[in-house]
């Protein structure tokens, strides 16, 4: 159901038609992926190649030394851990690219803009998120660090700004220990904005030499930080002091460099491999992908066809059927969900092997009856051969308007 509390800015950069696919195959399996490439979404950064893909063990549970951890949670902190680096990459994006913008405004009006409100709201709330990941993926890293050692967990503030036992002086802890003040002036701003509030306005943005008595006030440069002595306790914003001129531009370059810095070590200490582009271009890299199920010709049948059947009490009549003739049904049933071509047109579409199938093949339907007799119905007849849909191997069947019953095949088992 449309939720009509969405705002219009939200909006921006929804397609109206799909872009022409490409497809691969993904072996062995049940399905082709459908390969789409849309236009950039306005203001929501490219994923980039970075230290997080290092992290990426999807399809790799085995990736990296694991020491004493089991193999599921192993992947499951690489994969948690990679997922927070890449929230960082965004938000840091997000947050220069408000700068950037609250820089251009006041480029072209000139003179001190005291107040930019809609752009430095957008600045404060990504950086907020992007101290939170950070500090995320340091828990993350040493809660991983010390089961990978075998070792009791301990809370990373402990590790990182406490003596502590020899046994824990690993090579992961010890590189986040070396980064103690980074650690600690990140931890303790992140903890602030998450847990105590944030002058909310600072309305304006001002540079670091900005003279303008305006760039040191707190209502109208969002950019001034409080003084780290005073963030000490449970001191709320109005017991804050701005007497060292720190600056919020330079906390989100120094957080997000020493993170880096210390992603880096930890992935060549469990033998992360690096990571490269690849062969296909960034431009063309594909971001939609949709299932499309791999159509099969079920063992003894003597028809050279792809079934659809329009339940699942049609899949286990015909199953029954099957088996009173000697032949038992293998594969297992999916759910064929529709396309849309780029011309509009809703289409189902199969994936195919045509080493399966003969010189010609077909499309047929099975439906049910009440009383439990089939019917097939020939809704399309193809030469495998020939491209008979938007890629190769693939064939489309055209809806008919209003058509919207769901309609399954038989894909192999695996």
């Amino acid at each position: 159901m449309p939720n009509d509390n969405v705002p219009q800015w939200s909006k921006v950069g929804i397609p109206t038609a799909a872009p022409e696919p490409t497809m691969a195959f993904v072996p062995p399996g049940q399905a082709k992926l459908l390969y789409y490439k849309f236009p950039e979404v306005p203001g929501v950064p490219a994923v980039t190649l970075s230290v997080a893909r290092r992290y990426v063990a999807v399809g790799e549970p085995t990736r990296g030394e694991r020491g004493k951890m089991a193999e599921e949670p192993w992947f499951a902190s690489l994969t948690s851990i990679s997922g927070q680096l890449e929230r960082v990459n965004y938000h840091w994006a997000r947050f220069w690219d408000h700068v950037q913008i609250a820089r251009a405004r006041r480029e072209v009006v000139g003179g001190p803009v005291v107040s930019d409100p809609s752009v430095t709201r957008a600045i404060l709330c990504e950086s907020a998120a992007m101290l939170a990941a950070s500090r995320a993926v340091v828990d993350l890293v040493l809660r991983t660090s010390q089961l990978r050692a075998g070792l009791k967990v301990k809370k990373a503030s402990f590790l990182v700004l406490e003596d502590v036992p020899p046994e824990y002086l690993i090579p992961e802890i010890e590189a986040t220990r070396h980064l103690s003040l980074w650690y600690d002036e990140m931890n303790a701003y992140r903890n602030v904005m998450e847990h105590r509030g944030w002058q909310e306005n600072g309305y304006g943005l001002f540079e670091k030499s900005d003279t303008a008595p305006e760039a040191r006030s707190t209502f109208h440069n969002v950019c001034l930080l409080p003084d780290r002595a005073s963030l000490r306790g449970e001191r709320l914003p109005h017991e804050w002091t701005y007497a060292e001129g720190k600056w919020l531009l330079d906390l989100i370059s120094q957080t997000y460099n020493g993170l880096i810095q210390l992603s880096e070590k930890v992935a060549d200490a469990w033998s992360l491999p690096m990571v490269s582009e690849g062969k296909i271009p960034r431009a063309e890299q594909p971001d939609v992908f949709v299932t499309v199920p791999l159509g099969t010709r079920l063992s003894g049948d003597k028809e050279s066809r792809l079934l659809l059947f329009g339940s699942k009490s049609a899949w286990q009549r015909f199953c029954d059927l099957m088996k009173e003739q000697g032949w038992q049904c293998r594969g297992d049933l999916m759910s064929v969900r529709p396309l849309v071509n780029p011309d509009g047109k809703r289409i189902i579409l199969l994936a195919y092997d045509p080493s399966l199938l003969d010189d010609m093949a077909s499309i047929q339907i099975v439906s049910c009856s009440q009383n439990g007799k089939l019917n097939f119905t020939l809704a399309h007849e193809f030469r495998p051969k020939d491209r008979n849909g938007p890629i190769e191997n693939t064939v489309a069947l055209e809806l008919r308007h209003g058509s919207a019953r769901m309609i399954y095949t038989v894909v192999p088992t695996m």
